[in-house]
């Protein structure tokens, strides 16, 4: 008996380390030519790491570690088969043109086409009215603020050369930044005089999974998404039931 609480206490530590464990996500997108963007997540001092890279006009690229195992991911390349040539003879087009002649017509097609009901569409779209709802609205915004706050970046900086196509554009964009991230864009230059896109973004930060799961199962215990559920296992129920 002592041996079995030894091993669920440590199983139960373990779990909450790894809980409690930050997660570390960072971001880079180069707005230039080509355009790149690269995205790095590592978890548990590097235990886990995952790696997505992705160039304009190349194919993604991705690689993961899991302990020591290493793995290397590339999308692959899709190939467009093109069309076999087709041979039009004289004898085909008068065979195509009398079976045109002998057809439906658009309005026998219509007529026998089922009918569209509005009780199908509130049969498929149930859902609609309940996350359109107010207090549904209203707990997602919460579970997304605590979520942004939690995880909100730890560094955020802006760098390179940046020029809209008109003046007035750039202007408003830099006097946008300038108002939200003043401290982020020191090293942001703003071209006034031609279109230019020779910049970089870059945040990084951590959450913790603990939080994840604790403001998920808060969000999905919520009165409103409990309606959600409890609707949509009733609606399974009745369809797998005739």
């Amino acid at each position: 008996m002592m041996v079995l609480v030894l091993c669920l206490t440590i199983i139960f530590m373990v779990i909450i380390t790894l809980i409690c464990s930050p997660l570390f996500y960072e971001t880079t997108l180069y707005i230039g030519s080509p355009c790149s963007f690269r995205s790095t997540i590592h978890w548990f001092g590097r235990f886990f790491y995952y790696d997505w890279t992705y160039t304009y006009g190349k194919q993604p690229h991705s690689s993961s570690r899991l302990g020591w195992k290493k793995r290397e991911m590339q999308a692959p390349s899709i190939q467009l088969k093109t069309a076999p040539e087709q041979s039009f003879k004289t004898e085909d087009i008068l065979k195509d043109l009398e079976r045109e002649d002998t057809g439906l017509s658009y309005k026998d097609i219509k007529d026998a086409a089922p009918r569209h009901s509005k009780q199908s569409d509130s049969h498929f779209f149930w859902w609609k009215p309940l996350i359109t709802s107010q207090t549904f609205i209203t707990a997602f915004c919460i579970f997304l603020g605590r979520l942004l706050y939690h995880s909100r970046i730890r560094r955020l900086s802006l760098e390179g050369t940046l020029g809209l196509s008109r003046p007035h554009e750039t202007g408003i964009l830099a006097g946008a930044l300038y108002a939200i991230i003043p401290a982020n864009i020191r090293t942001l230059h703003f071209n006034f005089i031609e279109e230019r896109y020779d910049c970089t973004f870059h945040a990084a930060g951590h959450i913790y999974p603990a939080a994840l799961i604790f403001y998920t199962a808060a969000f999905l215990l919520s009165s409103p998404v409990r309606c959600i559920l409890l609707q949509w296992h009733k609606t399974r129920k009745e369809e797998d039931h005739g």
